[in-house]
């Protein structure tokens, strides 16, 4: 049988940078545990907004348990009612493929 990732989200500690943290625990990848999970963070926001749990831009940290101290930045287009989500990234790998 297949592993599958499995996703969280709880509140994070009291503190004026992040509201909630997430972790996605994701054997299947071959890592223990996905630092930024940008996918995870769009479905959770999109949850969150629909159930009217959050109604104003959230800030989430992932990675904190491994080291990392990401952030996402989630908000809602209250015209579109688009998610919106940002962060800082980095390049890690750089190249080109030609097919």
């Amino acid at each position: 049988m297949e592993a599958l990732g499995v996703g969280l989200i709880g509140p994070h500690a009291p503190g004026p940078e992040c509201q909630f943290e997430v972790r996605m625990l994701a054997t299947s990848s071959g890592m223990s545990e996905d630092p930024i999970t940008g996918s995870l963070n769009a479905a959770i926001a999109q949850w969150m907004y629909g159930a009217g749990q959050w109604r104003s831009p959230v800030t989430v940290a992932q990675g904190t348990r491994i080291g990392r101290e990401g952030r996402v930045f989630i908000r809602r287009d209250e015209q579109s009612g688009n998610i919106w989500i940002g962060g800082e990234t980095r390049i890690l790998i750089e190249g080109t493929l030609t097919l």
